[in-house]
C-alpha cells in the first residue's frame, strides 16, 4: 500500500479508513451491550426458577406446622364418665371405662364358660361314678354265685383214693372255678382302686375349694403364717374339748371350721377376760364430763371396731371391740 501526498492511500481513502474503525468500533461495542445481559439474565433466570421451589417448600412447611398446631389446639378433650366402685371413685376417659367393661364382661364371659364345663365335668364324673358302682355290684353278685356253685373244696386224698376214675375230672373242674373266681376277685380289686383314686382326687379338690371359701369367711388366712398357726390352734382347742384326731380329719366344711374359730376365739376371750375387765372398769372411771361428751365417737368406734374384725378376724380386734361395746353400754 502506497501513501500519497494528499494524505490518502491507495485504494481508500482516510476518511474511508476511519469510517471504517468507527463502525469496527460500534460494532463490537453493540455486541458487548448484547452480550453481557444475557449472561447476566442467566443466573437471574436460575434464581427465578430455584425461588418458587423455596418458597413453595418454606410455605408448605409453614402451613403443615400451623395445621399441627391447630389440631392440637381443637383436639377435644376425652369425655369423663364417674366411676364408683369399692376402691375406687372418680372419673374416668371414656376409652378407659369401655376397656374395663370390656375386660369384665370377657372375664365373665370366661368364667360362665368354665362354670358349664365344670358343671358338664362333674355331671360325666357323676354318670362314670354311678356305672363304675352298678358295675361294682354285678361282680359281687357274680361272684357270690360262682362261690357258691363251687360249694366245699373235696377232701382231694379221699377223692383220689375211693374213685381215682372221677378224680382228675372233679379237680379240673374245681381249678376252672377257682381261677374264675380269682378273676372276678381281681377285676373287683381293679374297680376298688380306681374308685379309691377318684375319691382322693375328689377330695382334695373339695379341700380346694373350701380353703378359698375360708379365706372369704375368715379374711386373716389369707395370710399362709397367721392361717398355718391359728390352724395348730384350733385342733390344739378342738381336742381339748373331745374331739378325735379321725373326727378332725373328717372335718372339711368351711362353716364348721368357721365355727371351730369362732369358738376358738370365744375361749379365748373367755381366758383373756379378766384382762377386758379391767379395762371397762377403767373406762368407767374415767372422768365423767369426757365420757359424756362424746357418746356419738364412742358409737361410731364400735362400728369402727365390729368392722375390724369382720375383716381381720383376729383376737386382739374382737377383744377390742367387746371392750368399746361394753363402755358404750355403760
Amino acid at each position: 500500500m502506497s501513501e500519497h501526498t494528499d494524505g490518502t492511500t491507495e485504494g481508500i481513502t482516510v476518511d474511508q479508513a476511519t469510517e471504517n474503525l468507527l463502525n469496527l468500533a460500534t460494532a463490537q461495542r453493540d455486541k458487548a451491550e448484547t452480550s453481557e445481559p444475557q449472561q447476566a439474565e442467566a443466573p437471574a433466570e436460575a434464581e427465578k426458577e430455584e425461588a418458587p421451589e423455596s418458597d413453595t417448600d418454606s410455605d408448605e412447611e409453614s402451613e403443615s406446622g400451623e395445621d399441627a398446631e391447630e389440631a392440637t389446639a381443637t383436639a377435644p378433650e376425652p369425655r369423663k364418665i364417674k366411676v364408683k366402685t369399692e376402691d375406687f371413685d372418680g372419673e374416668l376417659p371414656e376409652d378407659e371405662v369401655a376397656k374395663g367393661y370390656m375386660r369384665t364382661a370377657d372375664y365373665t364371659r370366661k368364667t360362665q364358660a368354665a362354670a358349664e364345663l365344670r358343671k358338664s365335668l362333674e355331671a360325666e364324673a357323676a354318670a362314670v361314678k354311678a356305672e363304675r358302682s352298678q358295675y361294682a355290684a354285678h361282680l359281687n353278685d357274680l361272684r357270690s354265685a360262682l362261690e357258691s356253685m363251687q360249694g366245699k373244696e373235696p377232701d382231694w386224698e379221699t377223692l383220689k383214693q375211693g374213685d381215682p376214675a372221677t378224680f382228675a375230672a372233679t379237680y379240673t373242674s374245681w381249678k376252672i372255678g377257682q381261677d374264675n373266681i380269682a378273676k372276678v376277685a381281681a377285676e373287683q380289686a381293679n374297680v376298688a382302686a380306681r374308685a379309691n383314686a377318684d375319691a382322693m382326687k375328689e377330695r382334695a379338690a373339695l379341700l380346694e375349694r373350701e380353703s378359698e371359701k375360708l379365706k372369704d369367711v375368715i379374711p386373716s388366712w389369707k395370710d399362709d403364717a397367721v392361717a398355718k398357726a391359728e390352724k395348730v390352734e384350733i385342733v390344739n382347742y378342738a381336742r381339748s374339748q373331745g374331739f378325735t384326731d379321725e373326727e378332725l380329719s373328717q372335718v372339711t366344711d368351711h362353716r364348721t371350721l368357721k365355727l371351730l374359730h369362732n369358738a376358738w376365739l370365744g375361749s379365748k376371750v373367755t381366758a383373756a377376760k379378766p384382762a377386758i375387765q379391767a379395762k371397762i372398769e377403767a373406762v368407767k372411771v374415767a372422768a365423767p364430763g369426757a365420757v359424756a361428751s362424746a357418746p356419738k365417737s364412742r358409737e361410731q368406734a364400735v362400728k369402727e371396731a365390729a368392722k375390724r374384725v369382720a375383716k381381720s378376724g383376729s383376737t386382739d380386734d374382737f377383744q377390742d371391740w367387746l371392750v368399746k361395746r361394753a363402755a358404750l353400754e355403760k
